[in-house]
């Protein structure tokens, strides 16, 4: 067994770098990477490739990536390795306001979280419209059915409420200002 990350061989590394479920940035996923490729200088050139590509570059802010690339170019590690990574990354980010994007197992996020965006409406509770609320469905779906239905009757309700209070505060405005 291995007492020390840059002990694992390269599959096990390039698993737990790529992993989704990794909570880390992905700053300190590169530090990770470039730690164990200097660890032994045989690393550098029989699977760096590999290593790197696991680093997932155009999630990076701009400075990180910027800090990134001087830090690579400052290493043994050739060029060749990471020029198209760091390119990619680049165009990521000049085109992040376009709807095509670069789509790739590098630009998915990790530790992403299945949810639902509710805009506006009410609740029991609150009695406001200008409502933004997000729900992961983990949470949602450990409700019952019928606990979810209630809410939303309830919720029903009081709109159905506070529409019709908003009905007859307009009628008796007027009917005060004949």
């Amino acid at each position: 067994m291995w007492n020390n990350f840059k002990d694992l061989p390269a599959c096990d590394v390039c698993a737990v770098l790529d992993d989704n479920d990794c909570s880390a940035t992905e700053k300190e996923i590169f530090d990770a990477a470039v730690a164990w490729l200097n660890h032994e200088v045989m690393r550098t050139t029989s699977c760096c490739a590999e290593v790197l590509a696991a680093v997932r570059f155009p999630l990076m802010s701009r400075d990180d990536l910027q800090t990134c690339a001087e830090q690579l170019a400052s290493s043994d590690i050739p060029p060749d390795y990471y020029s198209t990574l760091l390119e990619e990354a680049r165009t990521y980010h000049c085109k992040a306001g376009d709807s095509a994007v670069i789509s790739s197992r590098r630009t998915q996020m990790r530790n992403s979280v299945d949810v639902i965006i509710a805009l506006g409406g009410f609740t029991a509770s609150e009695q406001t419209t200008n409502r933004f609320q997000v729900l992961p469905i983990a949470e949602l779906l450990a409700h019952s059915t019928k606990e979810i239905r209630f809410d939303f009757h309830c919720m029903l309700f009081v709109a159905f409420c506070l529409q019709c209070f908003d009905a007859v505060g307009r009628v008796a405005g007027r009917a005060s200002g004949l």
